[in-house]
């Protein structure tokens, strides 16, 4: 094999020999135009799955009555894409760069290890300077709030960062993840790519994808494709104890012992949740955490802890191909107690996944009070006999009784309710307006301390079923933004059948 089309093709499919390597790297450096040549090759593979989407996006658009407004919509999509393609043309010619050379002992040469190639409402801490997007990475500390940041290393490795993150960039194969939640992607010709999680635990990437959680009690490793190389670490820093993980499998670090078990390996649902963020929600759980009992909150500077209590835990069949959080009627899930910045009125719009287990009781989804119930807000279901009803009640002022829905059981809905400033309750399921209510023009939300209980109260009613991925927004959503996510989903789900 050495004609350049079939090493490029051979590149994309990460089969590459040694020797292939050499001979791509020496077709790209003969000219600007061959490397080009190579850049957008890379960059077309990585935009028709995108570009397809798109594509399909249009199509219903343009059969739909509000074309013209939607049209906005596809623009910045387009846009986005358009975007992406010139941070990745600008990405492959950074990772073509060749390794500087060694200075000589008294020069001092400025080097970096990672650039930033994505960022979705990313928020650093004090006196961290801002990163551009395709900007270069010197060897530090990135301490991420909240949000999502992307950095590929030069080596070629990406990792995914979700905050509340601190994270070492030490060398351009190599980090140390302090604390947080770390997803990384290892192309062959980064095959050794290692993360140190604190100085206890050591992740050697044997050409795969992973997923490391490290919090002050644990330690968590997950392998999705391929193999890793776990090492646990002793005091002086050196190797005690190797094991080699293989996919759909995980290992725990617990007061200095490993245990492992088995994984279901998932990818994450990034269309329906970048549909979300893009709304700006106010605060959002996923709920999907792979396994554990913490599940990472809001998109805002504070982050919540959500501890599940009693027999909260997670579940595989999730909504979209991901895990979620399964209720038995006895439990709830706090997501903070007397935490700052919710929004406890109207406007508002509260969104999420739903299965009904078997219900035969008055019970509470998600409820936001600062105490008492003379303000805040409660979704539920009311009735005592079957079929349930949902409910919405912004406490001391109005009770929204959408009696005209019936909910399915056993399947997964997607529920969102949307109320604006004039007192006007729309209900959505699976992005249809199925009915709207006229209250009273409901006392303005503002930011307040307050309870979050999912899944019930103190004191009950509680719920049983099925949740994931629940956003509260401090605006109302409109009909073709919840169309929006829910079409999003259906293309997490159709790449899930397809993984």
């Amino acid at each position: 094999m050495n004609q350049p089309n079939q090493l490029i093709d051979a590149y994309l499919d990460g089969e590459l020999t040694d020797q292939q390597a050499q001979q791509l790297r020496d077709y790209v450096d003969q000219s600007p135009e061959q490397a080009m040549a190579f850049v957008r090759a890379v960059c077309m593979d990585q935009a028709l799955y995108d570009l397809n989407v798109v594509a399909d996006e249009v199509e219903s658009f343009e059969n739909d009555d509000k074309y013209t407004e939607k049209r906005s919509i596809v623009g910045r999509v387009v846009t986005a894409l358009a975007m992406a393609a010139v941070l990745a043309l600008a990405a492959m010619i950074w990772l073509m760069q060749p390794e500087p050379r060694a200075a000589a002992p008294e020069a001092v040469v400025a080097t970096t290890v990672a650039m930033l190639t994505d960022s979705t409402r990313a928020v650093f801490a004090d006196g961290q300077a801002p990163v551009m997007l395709g900007g270069e990475l010197p060897p530090g500390v990135l301490q991420l709030e909240s949000g999502m940041v992307q950095v590929m290393f030069k080596s070629g490795a990406v990792v995914d960062l979700t905050g509340p993150c601190t994270f070492d960039m030490t060398e351009s194969n190599r980090g140390r993840l302090i604390n947080g939640v770390l997803e990384a992607y290892v192309p062959p010709a980064a095959r050794g790519f290692t993360i140190d999680v604190g100085h206890t635990l050591r992740v050697i990437d044997l050409g795969t994808r992973f997923r490391l959680t490290a919090d002050n009690q644990q330690v968590q490793v997950q392998v999705d494709e391929g193999h890793v190389q776990v090492l646990r670490l002793g005091p002086d820093g050196r190797p005690v104890e190797s094991h080699t993980l293989a996919a759909a499998s995980m290992a725990s670090l617990d007061d200095d012992k490993l245990t492992f078990g088995e994984y279901v390996p998932t990818q994450r649902p990034r269309r329906y949740m970048d549909a979300v963020l893009q709304d700006q929600p106010a605060m959002y759980w996923p709920l999907n955490a792979e396994s554990g009992q913490m599940a990472w909150v809001d998109m805002g500077p504070r982050m919540l802890d959500a501890a599940m209590n009693g027999g909260a835990g997670i579940i595989a069949d999730g909504p979209l191909g991901e895990s979620a959080v399964h209720f038995d009627g006895s439990n709830e899930l706090a997501a903070g107690s007397r935490q700052r910045d919710l929004i406890t009125g109207a406007p508002l719009t509260v969104e999420t996944w739903l299965r009904l287990g078997e219900q035969t009781r008055p019970a509470s989804i998600v409820l936001v009070s600062p105490g008492g119930r003379d303000f805040g807000w409660e979704l539920g279901l009311i009735g005592r006999d079957e079929p349930l009803r949902l409910a919405f009640d912004l406490f001391g002022q109005h009770r929204y009784r959408f009696d005209q829905v019936k909910l399915d059981h056993d399947r997964w809905m997607h529920i969102a309710v949307a109320l604006d400033d004039a007192g006007v309750a729309r209900l959505y399921v699976d992005g249809k307006l199925r009915q709207s209510l006229t209250g009273p023009p409901p006392r303005q939300g503002e930011p307040n301390n307050a309870v979050v209980k999912i899944g019930g109260w103190a004191a009950g009613p509680f719920f049983r079923g099925d949740l994931a991925h629940l956003a509260i927004y401090d605006h109302a959503l409109k009909v073709d933004r919840m169309r929006h996510h829910v079409d999003s989903s259906k293309s997490d789900t159709a790449d899930q059948e397809n993984h």
